[in-house]
Parts: C-alpha cells; structure tokens; sequence
C-alpha cells in the first residue's frame, strides 16, 4: 500500500504544471461567481436596473436666469424686540362707489367694517387712481379731513308691486345665505325685498304673519293667531296647525328646534314633523324669544330673561326691569328695548349690560347690524345710532322719505325701514370719506380705487383690531412717576421715523423689556460678553443721566451715561454677564432704560447683542451660509416696500434696504438684489427708490444712502437688480387691472431721471396672479410661489405638485413656448420643512428649472439659529452650483427599466457640463455617465439624505457605475483637462 502511495505522489509531482493551472482556474470561477452572485443580490435589493445618462448631442437652450434665495425674514442678531420704536402704520384701499366734490363714497363691506372707528383716518394720506387707456393713472392726492365710517347712505324705495292690499303692514324681516325673506299683514311673504325684483308669494293665510327666523334648512314663520308656517326655501310654503290656539309673539329656530312664544307664559316647541304646547309656570306674556347659537333666550312682559338649550329646561337668568321688551341678538351681543325708551346691550345677560340709554321719545324698534352697530328707530320717526355698544348715540342724518313703523338688518350692511309694504325703503352702511379739496374737474367715479395711509406712535382707541399676541405692542413696559410716551418724529441715523420720549417727572422713569431668545434663538448666556448701545438727546443741557441696567434673579449690574446733548450721540456699554445666573432662555432677564428727577429723554435705535458679532445685525453663520452656497439671486421680501403695514419710504429712513443690497453685495460674488415693490407704493416712492439706487449723493435719497453708509450708487456694483411688483393686498380684482397696474409702474420707473442708469441693469418681474392663464404686461418675467400640497414626502409626489404649480403659470402670446420667462420665486414647505431630504429639496428646485422656469428661489424661512440645517444648506450649495452663471440646461437621455425615483438635472457652460443625480428610490440605485470623457477632468461629490457630504473624488474612465443611496444627490462635473497633462 505504501508503495501505492509514493507511486502516485510521484506521478502527482511530474504533473504539478497541470495542477497550478487547474487550481487558479478553480479560484477564478469561484470568484466569478461571487460576483455574479453579489451583482445579482445587489439588483435584487435595489429593485432597479442600472441608470445610464448621457447628454443630447447638439441640444441648444437659452442660459437660465440662475438660482437663489427668497428671504422672507432677514436673521438679526439684535436681542430686542421693537428696539427703534416705529409707528404703527395703517393702510387700506378699496374701489370707490360713488362720490361727488370732495367726498367718496364706499360700501362698508369694502372698507373694513368694524376695524377702523370713527375719526381712524381723518389726516391719513389719500390717493385716488383710475384706470384708462395709458394704464393706472393718479387723479387725485391729498388729506382726508373726516373719515366717517358706519354711514346710513340715501333710502331708496322698494320696487315692490303686486296685489298688495293698501296699508299692510311689514312686520318681521330674517335673511339666510342672502335669500331675504319678509313677511307682514294679511299672510304676505316677499322674497327679495332688497333687491331689484322682489317676489310676492300668499302664504295661503288671511291673518298678519308678525314673525320670521330660520335656520340652516328651513324658514319658520308664525301668525298672532298661533299658526306655524314652514319652507325650505322662502318661495313654498306649508300651514301647520298647533296642538292648540295660542296666541303668539315671536318665533326663534335652531338646527334642532323651533319655538314660538306667546301670551301667559305659553309657547309652542317641535321640529319639522311635530309641534308640542308648553306652559313656562308664569303668568307674563312673554314678548319675544332670539336663539343665540347656544341657548334660546326669551323675555317676558315685565323684563324676565329665560334661558334654554333645548327649549325643555328654563332657567332664569336676570329680571330686567323693561316692559313688553323686545330682544336681538347679532355677533355675540344683545340688544334689549322696551316701547317706553331704555336700551340695554349685554354681553353676557346674566351679567351688567355694557351701556344702558334712554330715549325720551319711545322706541319703535331696533336694528342690531354688528356688534359695533345698532340702529334704533323712535316714535318721532328720528334714527338714532351708535358705533360703541351702545355707549354714545348720534342721530341719523339720512332718514327715509316716509315715517315708518319697524326697522330691520338684512345682511351686508343693509337696512330696511317700513311704514307699509308700498312704502319700504333700502338703505346701506357706507363710509364717508371727505378730503381737503375737491377734484379740479369731474367727480368720483365708481372702479376707481381709494388708498389711506396714515401712521399713529400708539394703538388708537377707534381701532378695532388690535393683535393682543403683537410683540411689538408690549415689548417695552414702563414703570414710575413720569411717562414714556412714542412720537413720529426724525430719529437717530438709520433710526426710522419713531422715537420713545421718557419724561422721568418728579421722582423717576423707567422703560423695560424681557430679554427673550425670539430673534436670535438664545437668551443671555452667564459667562458671556454682550454690547448694548442706545442713541439718546434732550431738549436741554443738564446734569441728569440715563440708567441701563439688567435685573432678575439676581444682583442688578449695568451704567450710567452722563453728558448727554441735545443732538443724536450712540452711548455704548460692554457687559458680562455674571456666571451662576439663571439660563437665559428660561429666566425673566430684563434690560432697563431710565433715568431719576427732571428733563425728557428721547431714545432710539437700541441694540443689544453678543460682542462677537461686533454690532452687526446679520450672524456670522448667515453670512457663512450666503459665502458658501453663493445664490446667483437673492429676493428681498422681507422689505416691505409698499406693504400695507409699512410707511412710506421707511426702508430708506431705517436702513434696511441699506442692509439688504449690502448682504448680497460681496466682491467675491455675484448676487443679484431682487427687490418687491406691493401694490400700496405709490409713483412718488417708486421714483424715490431709483433715486437710492443710482443717484448721486447730492439727492434726496442719495444723500439718505450716503448716510446709511454707501456713497457709491449701487446700479454700479451689480449686474443685474430684479424689480417685482406685485399685489399681496389683493387691491386689483380683475387681470385687465392687474397687467395696467405693472406697465403703469414700468412706465415710472422708465420716466425716472435715472432709469438711464438702470437700463442694462433692471429685469422687471410680474408679481400677480392671473385668472385667466394670460401674462398681459411689459414685463420680463412673471414670478410664481409655490406652495407644498402633497401629504407625502417622495419624489414622484413632489414632481406631482410641482405639475400642479406649473399649471398655475399664466402664459404670454408674445414669447415662444420653448423660452421659459417664469420664476419660482418662493418655497412654502409648509408643516413639512422637517421632514425633506436633500434629494427633495434639490428636486423642488431644479425641476422646472430650464423647462417650465427660468430661475428658482429657495425660501430661507426657518427663523435663525446657530445652525442652519445640513439638508437645507446642502441643498442650496449643489442648485445654486449647478444653476449659476450663464449656464444652459441640457437634455439629458437616460435608459432605465425605472426612472421614477431617479432623476438627473444637467446644465453646460462651455465645456464644463454639471449632472445632479437624485434618489427617492427605497433602495439602492446606481448610475453610469454612458459618454467618454478622456482628456477632460470629471469628479463627483456625492451627499447623503442629511446633506452630509460623504464622498468627493475625481473620476478617471467613463462607463463606470457610481452607487447612490436613498435621499442622496451625486454631482458629477466634467470640466476641461489640465494643460500640463
């Protein structure tokens, strides 16, 4: 056996050539099969054939504007909240319906009922444009001298015809959904009263129906007799016959019930299919009933209010006193009267009434047409109303032509008085506006459109509105012997148009504020250093000082400023804050300005920041952010310019254009300043903002620029500056207007003395929305915002809704299809600003980028923090990147089973071509630049979902596959070679 053995190992030995061959064959299948085997388990995993791109050879594109950043809010390193003490400004506008000589005339409904009081915008500016043939045209300027709002304008007579038998009586009046429907002496019914063609309709009934109301599906009327009438729409009418004959008095529905109450505490409860008698255990009459949207409240012959929910169960809520009172109820108040005179309104009727009234002459009936408004007619026939709940009354200048015998509110500020069917009258609440001189030629005339703009250092008593959450409108407190007191006036350099004045008085005056983390995302931090600085004048020389100091729980710390003069000086003080206090954020640090015995102080411009930023109001890491991502635009609109809550030209006057143009403005880049212009700007603000951009400082505004800090215009420093105007406030209502609107501001800006300075420069953008598909003006481009809709967050989603955005795009007949003239100029994110990847950011700009627009704008609008989210930033390094310069979009041809959750965007600017691969796929993909780039130098960066970069390395041959993971972007630049290679 042994010999068997070394025989064999002998013939193994003389072949052992074979054997080394046979053994590396061995390892190459079996290595070829792993990869076959991984190649394979890979494709399986990924769900997806390999993607192949290439570029369209000899595609040509118009260069796309570039792409940027829309900064609705600019980030501030100032701690203070309101800390230059700027006037609360107020604007409205609305179209003119009739006027004559020195008086409009607008429907309430369009001037902002029950917000601006008497007297709001009496010495407001007022400017009255029209439309014409040039476009929006001024026809005329100046001061209103009385602004009346809540004006009875002329009544009218009804045109009611029909067999209507001579001295019938109207009697009730209830409006649904604007069907009004009245009802009165021998069983009528009209529908329409108000209108221009009222319709008779014969209940079917001989006796007067006394009362109407209704609810969501159905009128309820009711006779003196007791008979109860229903319909479902005001025109067909059914009698039904109670349980039993009670004598009524008034009808109340909810959506549940209806009730009529009558004589002795009787009344009758049911619904649409059955009526039941009830007794309420009282022998008064009970005169009238109201349902409230929660409870029925009823009222009894001697002044009793009763309160139910179901109609069932009645409490008592109050005795009021008022004989055979009658009760109304309309936007949360109620309105008590008796026939002898007395008003009362309650808020609450189990509480005091808000004002009580007496009228000599007796009361007919009530109209209660707001909260605010409530009209009461006398028996002397007089109209008496008031605007404060009842509070002060002033009689009515405009009366019907006839005495009449009720009154009645009928929705959209209307009002009907009536002696009798035949003698009906309509009449509306208008606002009166009266100016300080008339029109030099013609009158007012109805579409022509009103604008008010008035500013006020405080909230005014006769606004209605006020926003009770307004940071601005409790920043500073104050506390002492003095007062503290805001004023319109010129301020401190770049200190707007408002000043604090601190009178200390006798003893003392202090102003004070919670040092919150709202601008800058901290509060003061223990250990850390701070500058607070202060502009400060007097009216006299004197020895007095001012006080700043920081208090809570802890030892108070601050300085004292002496020598202060009567013009503007800065005073400064430099702090830290002793460590061991409380963390800012969640302690009530405050920071106190004042100042003890004698003088006025004026203050302006506060600021209080870490010393790090050297009392610049932009952070290093905003400023860090626009170095790296580079946007090739940035939209200002944070501005206001011509908003309806800024003064005019206040973005000179405070510096904050000043500030925008110098945050886009860098030697090392080439940003554009998009600058939004809303539709309350007028002619003369327009011009002034051309003056700022290009006028010497020897002008107005050029001087106001030199102040702010540029002496050079700034036409001079860009290539490009974007003008929008737009029409946030909604002012104009049809697209005719809309488009007259833009060229009567192109034509502004092209009559300025300067424009021949901006020529080459401005790129005029339309900033509406149009109705009817159609872009009618002069302007370059049309801009669009776009708004997420969608409820999920993947690719094919988001391309989805980005459809639905294009679909908004109006077109223009005068450009051809294939040259994209609209821009994405904001990003709403909406509740999903979290919830993005990098890959889908990236295709929410670069989508329609080259196709259906022009350029895209990426909204920063996450309110500052340390750090701006890696996504986001990611994001906007790789579109504005790839969207820049004079860049044309490629066609790129792609062959895949899938393309759906990958999508590649490319852009060429000479030889250098610029690819950025998306993925939404739920698993891994990978793509292949199927086109030879030898001689030329191709790299890839490659991000993750997070915006993480994870890879950057040049690539060296063509047709090789690069994996990408889910969410990630891969950039792939082909440039030209070295020379020296």
């Amino acid at each position: 056996m042994f010999r068997y053995f070394r025989s064999r190992l002998r013939q193994i030995h003389k072949r052992k050539g074979f054997l080394l061959v046979s053994l590396a064959a061995v390892i190459s299948l079996t290595a070829l099969g792993i990869t076959i085997f991984a190649s394979l388990s890979l494709n399986r995993i990924a769900g997806t054939s390999l993607l192949r791109i290439r570029p369209e050879t000899g595609a040509s594109s118009v260069p796309v504007l570039g792409s940027g950043l829309d900064l609705a809010v600019l980030p501030d390193t100032n701690m203070l909240r309101d800390p230059s003490f700027e006037p609360y400004v107020f604007k409205t506008s609305f179209i003119i319906e009739d006027g004559s000589g020195s008086v409009i005339a607008v429907p309430n409904a369009r001037s902002g009922q029950g917000i601006y009081g008497e007297g709001f915008f009496s010495g407001a500016d007022v400017t009255v444009t029209r439309l014409d043939d040039t476009g929006v045209v001024v026809k005329k300027t100046g001061k209103v001298v009385k602004y009346s709002p809540d004006r009875l304008a002329s009544f009218l007579l009804s045109p009611v015809t029909g067999d209507i038998p001579e001295e019938s009586k109207l009697m009730d009046i209830t409006v649904r959904d604007g069907l009004v429907v009245a009802v009165g002496d021998n069983g009528i019914i009209i529908n329409g009263i108000n209108s221009q063609s009222p319709s008779i309709i014969y209940s079917g009934v001989s006796s007067a129906i006394i009362s109407v109301t209704n609810n969501s599906k159905t009128f309820y009327a009711c006779t003196e007799e007791g008979l109860i009438l229903s319909s479902p729409d005001g025109s067909v009418w059914s009698i039904r016959t109670p349980p039993e004959n009670i004598e009524l008095s008034a009808i109340a529905a909810s959506e549940d019930a209806v009730i009529a109450v009558g004589r002795s505490g009787r009344f009758l409860i049911g619904d649409d299919q059955v009526l039941y008698s009830r007794e309420l255990g009282i022998d008064e009459d009970i005169t009238d009933i109201v349902y409230d949207g929660k409870d029925f409240v009823m009222i009894t012959e001697d002044g009793t209010l009763f309160a139910s929910e179901s109609g069932i169960v009645w409490r008592k809520v109050t005795e009021t006193g008022l004989r055979s009172g009658r009760i109304k109820f309309r936007d949360s108040l109620y309105t008590l009267t008796d026939p002898s005179g007395s008003v009362r309104v309650y808020e609450d009727i189990g509480g005091e009434p808000l004002s009580e009234y007496d009228f000599e002459e007796g009361i007919v009936d009530v109209a209660a047409i707001s909260a605010m408004k409530i009209i009461v007619l006398c028996k002397d026939g007089k109209l008496y109303e008031t605007g404060d709940y009842g509070r002060n009354w002033t009689e009515v200048s405009s009366l019907p032509p006839a005495a009449c015998s009720m009154i009645g509110a009928v929705g959209d500020g209307q009002v009907v008085c009536s002696e009798n069917i035949r003698s009906t009258y309509i009449s509306r609440l208008v606002t009166e506006i009266e100016l300080d001189s008339p029109l030099n030629s013609g009158e007012f005339e109805a579409g022509e459109v009103c604008y008010l703009s008035i500013s006020y250092p405080e909230i005014p008593d006769s606004y209605k509105s006020i926003d009770l959450t307004s940071d601005k409108l409790y920043a500073w407190e104050f506390y002492g012997d003095g007062s503290a007191v805001r004023a319109i006036d010129k301020g401190a350099p770049s200190g707007g148009n408002g000043i604090m004045k601190l009178s200390p008085g006798d003893d003392y005056g202090v102003i004070s504020q919670i040092v919150s983390p709202q601008n800058t995302g901290r509060g003061l931090t223990a250990g850390e250093f701070y500058i607070f600085t202060v502009w400060i004048r007097q009216d006299d020389i004197s020895q007095q000082s001012v006080k700043v100091w920081l208090s809570g729980d802890y030892e108070t710390f601050g300085t004292e400023f002496t020598n202060i003069g009567t013009q503007w000086n800065k005073y400064t003080y430099k702090f830290s804050v002793p460590r061991g206090i409380p963390d800012g954020d969640d302690s009530d640090i405050r920071i106190n300005i004042g100042s003890a015995g004698g003088g006025d102080f004026y203050l302006d411009n506060a600021y209080l920041g870490e010393v790090v930023h050297g009392e610049s109001h932009i952070p290093d890491s905003f400023d860090e952010f626009i170095n790296e991502t580079d946007p090739r635009i940035v939209r200002l609109s944070w501005l206001g310019i011509g908003c309806v809550d800024s003064s005019q030209n206040s973005w000179a006057a405070n510096a904050q254009l000043e500030e925008g143009l110098t945050t886009v403005y860098s030697q090392d880049r080439h940003s554009a300043p998009w600058i939004v212009v809303d539709s309350h700007s007028s002619g003369a603000e327009i011009r002034n903002l051309l003056e700022y951009l290009a006028g010497p400082i020897s002008s107005e505004y050029g001087s106001i620029r030199h102040k702010n800090g540029s002496a050079l215009p700034w036409n001079n420093r860009f290539e490009k500056i974007y003008l929008e105007f737009t029409d946030d406030s909604r002012i104009y209502d049809r697209d005719i207007l809309k488009a007259a609107y833009i060229d009567s501001c192109i034509q502004t800006v092209q009559n300025s003395p300067y424009y021949s300075g901006l020529r080459n420069v401005l790129v005029f953008v339309d900033g509406m929305v149009y109705d009817d598909g159609l872009m009618l003006s002069r302007a370059d481009y049309f801009s669009l915002g776009y708004t997420f809709k969608q409820d999920e967050i993947i690719l094919m989603k988001i391309k989805s809704d980005l459809d639905r955005f294009v679909s908004f795009m109006p077109r223009n007949p005068d450009r051809p299809s294939d040259s994209p003239f609209a821009i994405m100029k904001s990003t709403d994110r909406g509740e999903y600003a979290d919830e993005f990847d990098t890959a889908d950011l990236v295709v929410l700009m670069m989508n329609n980028v080259g196709r259906q627009t022009a350029g895209s704008l990426l909204t920063w609008d996450m309110g500052f923090a340390d750090e701006i989210s890696d996504a986001y930033r990611a994001a906007a390094r790789i579109v504005f990147g790839a969207v820049s310069g004079e860049r044309v979009p490629l066609t790129v041809e792609s062959q895949t089973a899938d393309t759906g959750a990958i999508s590649c965007y490319a852009f060429a600017d000479g030889p250098e071509m610029i690819f950025v691969v998306t993925s939404h796929d739920n698993a891994p993909s990978s793509v292949m630049f199927d086109f030879p780039f030898e001689g030329r130098k191709a790299s890839v960066v490659r991000f993750d979902g997070s915006g993480r970069m994870i890879e950057q390395r040049e690539v060296r041959r063509s047709n090789k596959s690069i994996n990408i993971m889910p969410g990630n972007v891969l950039v792939f630049t082909l440039a030209e070679g070295d020379e020296e290679k």
